[in-house]
């Protein structure tokens, strides 16, 4: 099973970077990357309302085979009706389209289960969160710039975010990061962002695409040989739904700390 991913955000540095050479990785989608990915192995967002700035975008979003999660800050005055629909004054979102909605009530550091979820009330800090949980041990910061450049925020137009809250993301950045190296000495986080501020917390390395793959070459799975469902028994592993693949390093994760505290 593959130990490295990479987290690719929407950060402005990432603007005429040419995505393709993602393909055949590991890879975490943040938000609107996934239209620029959709080869990608997972998808994350904290945004409920993603969907009302992507409505067009919508029908292609739900055919992409990306294992789906929604990280639901519970903090806010909303509840789930059914474990999809979440609502919040008169305003209701259908979260159907997901895979898993990960329930998070705090902000800072990193959580050691999925009970205990950190979000840092950004979407890319949630992914790294679910990088660590699914027992990923070298996790690339692709696009996580927590600044502007050229006077964007984005390498897209398609919508905005308030900049002055990226100081507010960098410094649960900065938490999550020391959080991990004093509590997971066995993970390593890198940037390949060239204007991030935690360039000064972990190594900057320029990114370096994989080797070249033949044309159509699949996506490595991530499913452990050991951990099928009924339904998967003497299938390929390329196969296999990739939902399967966040059981599979859920459970290994579990099982981890299982007998870590031992």
């Amino acid at each position: 099973m593959n130990d490295e991913v990479l987290i690719v955000g929407g950060g402005p540095s990432l603007e005429g970077f040419d995505f393709g050479t993602l393909r055949g990785r590991d890879t975490i989608a943040v938000n609107y990357s996934i239209f620029a990915a959709p080869f990608a192995t997972y998808f994350v967002t904290l945004d409920r309302t993603f969907f009302d700035k992507v409505a067009r975008r919508h029908t292609e979003f739900k055919k992409m085979p990306a294992v789906k999660v929604l990280v639901n800050n519970m903090g806010d005055p909303i509840h789930e009706d059914a474990g999809e629909i979440l609502v919040r004054g008169k305003k209701r979102f259908d979260f159907s389209d997901f895979t898993m909605i990960v329930r998070s009530t705090r902000a800072d550091g990193i959580g050691r289960s999925f009970l205990d979820f950190r979000h840092g009330y950004n979407s890319g800090y949630c992914a790294l969160q679910l990088a660590v949980l699914l027992g990923y041990r070298r996790i690339g910061l692709l696009g996580i710039d927590l600044g502007s450049l050229g006077g964007k925020v984005h390498y897209h137009n398609d919508y905005r975010v308030n900049w002055n809250c990226m100081p507010l993301y960098a410094r649960y950045f900065s938490s999550g990061l020391r959080d991990l190296k004093e509590n997971w000495p066995d993970v390593e986080v890198v940037s390949h962002s060239p204007i991030s501020p935690l360039n000064g917390m972990i190594r900057f390395e320029p990114f370096a695409p994989a080797l070249s793959q033949p044309d159509g070459a699949p996506t490595p799975p991530l499913d452990s040989p050991d951990v099928l469902s009924p339904s998967s028994a003497g299938l390929p592993a390329s196969a296999r739904p990739r939902s399967e693949s966040l059981v599979a390093r859920i459970f290994l994760a579990c099982r981890r700390l299982l007998f870590a505290s031992k």
